[in-house]
């Protein structure tokens, strides 16, 4: 019974630092969205921005963003985005982009 304890309190703690070290590498503004109720806790790639659909839609209508597709097939591209493969996401560089300094580049998947 013991033996179960401890795998058990062993357990909840790995869940707890594996919590904690996630955490400290979130981008501040996740924090704040996650605190906010506004997102869950990203799993993959805690330490990039995420903003929420509706900062994204204002962005949008007021033309201060540019959107970047990335999926296999362009299906739900934004009109006026741009549409990159998985695979090209790496060898395009910034540039082809038409970025305006301070301009933030939305990027959305599936």
């Amino acid at each position: 019974m013991n033996k179960i304890i401890t795998l058990g309190f062993v357990f909840v703690l790995t869940l707890w630092i594996s919590h904690m070290s996630v955490a400290s590498q979130m981008h501040p503004q996740n924090q704040k969205l996650v605190k906010l109720g506004y997102m869950p806790s990203p799993k993959y790639y805690p330490e990039i921005p995420r903003i929420p659909a509706t900062y994204a839609k204002m962005l949008f209508d007021q033309g201060k963003a540019k959107f970047l597709y990335v999926a296999y097939s362009p299906n739900n591209l934004i009109v006026g985005g741009m549409y990159l493969t998985e695979d090209q996401v790496h060898s395009v560089p910034l540039s082809k982009f038409g970025l305006k300094k301070g301009q933030p580049l939305v990027i959305y998947c599936q």
